[in-house]
């Protein structure tokens, strides 16, 4: 009789074993096709001659007074990313100055009204020869995905010690876990936690999307919406969509916090934390291997490509996205622009990022192991540009 059972047992475990199998050898034959969807998306965009036009930006470099002016020639739908890479997002200003064909010559000189340009971003042509020396290729994004392991356990072993401290702060503040599932709930977390979020961090040029796209039936299927309460109040959400095929990532949609909580610093942070452990723990939960954190800005120093590189999270460019841009820097501001942004850009089909070295910043501890720690796997090389034009060349994987 237990020979029966464990016979049974073996057998089932062998069916579940070859469903899998089959389910990961379907999503690996599927994704020749999302990249061919990804290029139909690609070349629709270049017909529409409505989506790519010359814009003019203009604003700070974060914590700073010095005002950079770019002249931005492409897609319409990423002048967000141009903001992010360059600009303190509450002060940059932009003004639209008409069409441009995508598949013709454009360049600075076609607007000699610009005469004192700082930058100028071009789109890249997928098919389009690597740019000239001195000209950056860089990706428009970077996208984040995070293994995960078996047990959220081995997931918090492996966060650096500062952020193991930060997450058993956040688990100790006792706060409470809530599913979302009605409409009334995924309002609550739309119109007083996502929306505000967004408007305190981008102020007037933030991107809302409609209500009508976070809330659909097949999105509610296969999605979780997780609260984190205090009181019986909630202070903020997490959005996560699970994947439809096996072996495919988990992806982190939108994250949300009431207005109150964004007020304060420490409580922003211990609730922010607390969501992204109750995002990560039910990932593990459901069996995910992997979940996509979203895109980030090609910015080495970007606090998001931090804050989730800490989390595990590699970061890598999407071939399959076509989308890439020209960076030319026009003027002498370029050392203080690099200073302030450290570029992330293409190099032989490998990513490198090119920093600029403040004078006092040269060989102290403190700027080596910002260097250090904000690497990731996928970074082969850094590029440190001195004041007095010397390039050295550091690699830390």
């Amino acid at each position: 009789m237990i020979t029966k059972h464990i016979t049974q047992f073996l057998g089932i475990n062998t069916l579940m074993h070859q469903k899998l199998q089959l389910k990961t050898a379907l999503a690996d034959a599927l994704r020749p096709l999302k990249k061919l969807r990804s290029f139909g998306h690609y070349l629709g965009d270049l017909v529409n001659s409505d989506l790519f036009r010359a814009t003019y930006l203009s604003g700070n470099l974060p914590g700073s007074d010095t005002t950079i002016k770019v002249l931005f020639l492409g897609n319409t739908k990423q002048t967000h990313m141009v903001n992010d890479i360059f600009f303190d997002l509450n002060t940059f200003q932009k003004q639209d100055l008409g069409r441009i064909n995508p598949l013709g010559r454009y360049h600075e000189q076609s607007y000699p009204e610009l005469s004192d340009l700082d930058v100028v971003v071009t789109n890249h042509l997928f098919w389009a020869r690597p740019p000239k020396k001195g000209v950056y290729l860089a990706p428009m994004f970077l996208e984040s995905i995070a293994p995960l392991p078996k047990t959220i356990e081995e997931l918090l072993s492996q966060l650096p010690e500062t952020e193991r401290r930060k997450t058993r702060k956040a688990l100790k503040a006792g706060f409470e876990i809530e599913f979302g599932e009605t409409e009334t709930d995924y309002r609550e977390f739309y119109e007083q936690m996502w929306v505000p979020l967004m408007k305190r961090r981008h102020d007037a040029n933030a991107s809302i999307h409609p209500f009508q796209t976070l809330y659909t039936e097949e999105q509610v299927a296969r999605s979780s919406l997780i609260f984190v309460k205090s009181g019986g109040k909630r202070l903020g959400g997490i959005h996560v969509l699970w994947p439809k095929l096996a072996g495919s990532p988990a992806y982190f949609n939108k994250v949300g916090i009431i207005d109150q909580v964004s007020q304060d610093a420490v409580q922003l942070n211990l609730v922010n934390i607390a969501l992204y452990y109750q995002m990560f723990n039910t990932a593990i939960q459901r069996g995910n291997t992997a979940i996509d954190l979203g895109v980030v800005p090609p910015i080495l120093n970007n606090g998001l490509l931090q804050f989730k590189g800490k989390w595990g999270a590699n970061c890598h460019y999407l071939d399959h996205t076509y989308y890439k841009y020209q960076i030319k820097f026009c003027s002498d501001k370029q050392q203080e622009i690099l200073q302030s942004k450290y570029l992330i850009h293409i190099q032989d089909n490998k990513l490198v990022a090119t920093v600029g070295v403040k004078g006092e910043e040269v060989q102290t501890p403190s700027f080596e192991g910002r260097l250090k720690s904000n690497s990731f796997p996928n970074l082969k090389q850094i590029y440190l540009a001195y004041p007095d034009g010397k390039i050295e060349t550091r690699s830390y994987n």
